[in-house]
């Protein structure tokens, strides 16, 4: 038997980051079926328990280039403003 843990992402345009929903799948690799939690032991329970406080949620944020494009953008309006304003 194998008890995964997967992390869910939110992947968008502008960015992807790691959710604090996590799924956990328990498989036999003998009849290679899903074990549903309906159909655990006390033992299984004990296991996904320990596991669980084991399972680490991932921090993770990441940029992508649209929005690193729309910051600097941004940043070079604002700049360009200043600039107008310090010839005056």
């Amino acid at each position: 038997m194998e008890l995964l843990f997967q992390q869910e992402w939110d992947d968008t345009k502008l960015y992807k980051k790691a959710t604090n929903t996590v799924r956990e799948v328990l498989k036999c690799h003998h009849c290679e079926a899903q074990i549903y939690p309906v159909n655990w032991t006390e033992d299984i329970e004990r296991v996904y328990a320990y596991h669980l406080k084991l399972a680490e949620k991932d921090r993770y944020f990441k940029l992508k280039p649209l929005a690193l494009g729309l910051i600097g953008l941004g940043l070079l309006t604002v700049a360009c403003g200043v600039y107008i304003i310090l010839q005056l």
